[in-house]
């Protein structure tokens, strides 16, 4: 029923815009039955949006199980969504017809992200990362993950992406060099 598939809908952007909140992130824009995160847009620098955005993913996915426990007995499959994230130059700014504006963002790293998330169904996971994302984060990436490299739809340039079952690791900021302790 119509009423039933939006009020599944609400529930689901109630709990994705949760997760955002809790880590830092601005829902931008929603389309269907997707939405759009923006992160690094108070703080510009690269590896902690990218580390919000793990947090971020992680929490989605976290809240999308709950919503599952809490739908389980009115839908007879679970919720699943795909997160794609990348990195990269925007232009961010109040967008959408008068009056109903709204801050969002629109580039070519904007339609890489979409992009690999279009991939996460592809692949039957629910995060597909950009190598650009795993390097400028330092995220560790399970060994024998393969990379994958091909051209995205509308993209000349091939982009290098994994596709996850699970969140990478963040890399400590430990100090290269750590002085020596001498026991007493």
């Amino acid at each position: 029923m119509p009423y039933d598939v939006l009020f599944i809908l609400n529930q689901f952007f109630a709990e994705m815009t949760e997760a955002l909140r809790a880590t830092g992130g601005h829902y931008a824009q929603f389309t269907g039955d997707g939405l759009m995160a923006l992160y690094g847009l108070e703080d510009r620098n690269a590896r902690r949006a990218i580390e919000s955005a793990i947090r971020g993913a992680g929490e989605m996915l976290a809240q999308i199980d709950k919503l599952n426990s809490h739908l389980k007995s009115e839908l007879p499959f679970d919720l699943r969504i795909g997160l794609g994230i990348h990195i990269g130059e925007a232009i961010v700014g109040e967008m959408g017809p008068p009056r109903h504006e709204q801050i969002s963002a629109i580039g070519d790293s904007i339609n890489t992200a979409a992009r690999l998330e279009s991939k996460c169904k592809e692949h039957g996971v629910p995060l597909v990362i950009s190598a650009d994302v795993v390097i400028r984060g330092k995220l560790q990436i399970p060994e024998g993950t393969p990379i994958h490299r091909e051209s995205l739809r509308g993209k000349e340039r091939e982009v290098s992406y994994y596709a996850l079952a699970a969140l990478p690791d963040i890399i400590s900021r430990q100090p290269k060099h750590q002085p020596a302790v001498k026991p007493a």
